[in-house]
């Protein structure tokens, strides 16, 4: 959850079909059928590792990998069958590090990516969050400053920034806070 960078249903697109599913209407013949077209992807392997180390270091990785997803189309006369790709192997990686601080704060960094194999856009986010508190825990700074990345189907790469600053008074008769946000490409 550090960062609200990373979704975990997008780990084989869980509710949702393969990338290409739709496609495949328009990528037959007059003389083809759709004789298989699967709507879930296949996970190969889901791996999480998570702790915190006596110095208040808490350390997060998961590691999932999806397998390819085929459609197969058959010739309605000759029944020959091939193959067209609805979705590619996709490896998504989480790395987090947040290190407690005295008085109910932190500090963190969080990076996620996604890995697609062949020609799917590839991505990847990186963020420094930190969220500080006074002695007696009636005021807070906090915030965090993003960069992401998005490999273009033109083979450029887009990239993207976010920050976000709050300030407020968190214990009392009267609490506040304010945010500022920025987003940018």
């Amino acid at each position: 959850n550090k960062g609200n960078l990373f979704y975990s249903r997008r780990i084989g697109r869980v509710g949702d079909k393969p990338r290409r599913y739709w496609d495949i209407g328009k990528q037959i013949g007059s003389d083809e059928t759709i004789f298989k077209n699967p709507e879930q992807i296949k996970l190969i392997n889901a791996t999480k590792i998570s702790g915190r180390t006596q110095k208040g270091l808490g350390i997060g990785i998961l590691n999932a990998i999806t397998n390819n997803q085929y459609a197969i189309i058959e010739n309605k006369s000759s029944k020959e069958k091939r193959k067209i790709e609805t979705e590619p192997l996709t490896n998504y990686n989480v790395l987090v590090l947040d290190q407690t601080l005295k008085y109910n704060s932190s500090i963190s960094f969080v990076n996620t990516n996604v890995l697609r194999n062949g020609e799917a856009k590839d991505a990847n986010v990186s963020a420094l969050l930190f969220d500080l508190n006074n002695k007696k825990n009636t005021l807070n700074v906090g915030g965090n400053i993003s960069i992401s990345s998005l490999g273009a189907m033109n083979n450029k790469i887009e990239t993207g920034y976010a920050h976000s600053l709050y300030f407020g008074k968190t214990s009392g008769r009267f609490n506040f806070r304010f945010y500022q946000d920025l987003y940018g490409a």
